[in-house]
């Protein structure tokens, strides 16, 4: 219902707003599920010194999204740019710093449409 009510960009934003609020501890809104990623398996990034560890993912009936932690592993300050962390068939991203002090984190967060096979 929520999705047949909104045009497409409002609901990225609304669903990307959702997720960042759940990790400021609101309640799930929108049909979104979620659960831990336990056990995540670090990745690399090109941007050089950046650390991304998955923490979460989101599910809806037609999206799928990801929390990750971005972690500068540098002893230099580092400028992120969210098109740095874009991946095939993402359609929408948001960082929570652009700027990231060295040995300090912050989270991107990434949603995906969900294709039916039918």
């Amino acid at each position: 219902e929520f999705e047949k009510k909104n045009p497409y960009q409002a609901i990225l934003v609304k669903l990307i707003k959702a997720m960042i609020n759940y990790h400021n501890g609101d309640q799930l809104d929108y049909g979104l599920s979620t659960q831990a990623i336990v056990q995540p398996e670090p990745q690399s990034s090109d941007v050089k010194g950046i650390l991304i560890i998955p923490v979460r993912l989101f599910v809806s009936d037609n999206f799928k999204g990801y929390q990750v932690l971005v972690k500068n592993m540098t002893d230099k300050p580092i400028a992120l740019k969210t098109k740095s962390f874009y991946q095939p068939s993402m359609v929408a991203g948001a960082l929570e710093d652009n700027i990231l002090k060295p040995k300090s984190s912050t989270y991107f967060y990434s949603v995906f449409e969900e294709v039916s096979d039918a």
